[in-house]
């Protein structure tokens, strides 16, 4: 188990006489699935195939909400992957979660005609992900980690570095996410294909 409540932070401001160079823009896509949403694998699939196109400039998180039928769990689940902090999200910043596969790109709206949506569907997330990653950063942000594992703390320092003025409130939030999992998720049955029940037992 993974307890947070000992986290303790240390805020240091310098001044740096040279102002580097803006780094290339990382993009933050933040993912609304369910283990009962059979359409999330197939958008999942889109994300993935941009994930290997531009590695680690994509930053993708699966988010699994409360209080939604497509996120409960399976009859063959082994994990509960709904979480409060995906939830006060679906709620605080994207208003509220209607429907799946459903996600937002750097939390922005996609378009300039209204309505100005930060929730977009799979078709949407090229497009805005491609545009997000040719601008310049205002912020070149650097993190560093280290676990000790006799005391099972670990240490992240995060540096940041401002290109030029920023008038609005900043915010910096730190996520640690899992991969990998294997568990069941429903997917479209199909008569002769390999999802006859309609799940996939050992989806990752």
């Amino acid at each position: 188990s993974l307890d947070l409540g000992r986290s303790a932070s240390v805020d240091t401001t310098y001044v740096l006489t040279t102002i580097p160079a803006a780094d290339p823009h990382n993009v933050l896509v933040e993912e609304f699935t369910g283990v009962k949403c059979s359409n999330c694998p197939a958008a999942h699939d889109v994300l993935e195939g941009l994930e290997h196109t531009y590695g680690t400039r994509l930053n993708v998180i699966g988010l699994y909400i409360y209080n939604f039928l497509q996120t409960e769990k399976h009859h063959e689940s082994v994990y509960d992957f709904r979480d409060s902090a995906a939830t006060a999200i679906g709620q605080s910043v994207y208003k509220g979660v209607g429907r799946m596969p459903i996600g937002g790109v750097d939390r922005l709206p996609a378009g300039i005609e209204p309505p100005l949506l930060l929730q977009l569907n799979a078709t949407q997330w090229t497009a805005l992900i491609d545009s997000r990653l040719t601008i310049p950063d205002s912020v070149n942000l650097k993190l560093e980690s280290s676990y000790n594992s006799t005391t099972g703390i670990a240490t992240i320092t995060a540096t940041v570095i401002y290109t030029k003025p920023v008038s609005s409130t900043q915010n910096l939030s730190m996520v640690i996410v899992e991969d990998s999992v294997i568990d069941a998720q429903e997917f479209p049955p199909t008569p002769f294909g390999p999802f006859v029940d309609g799940y996939d037992p050992e989806y990752e």
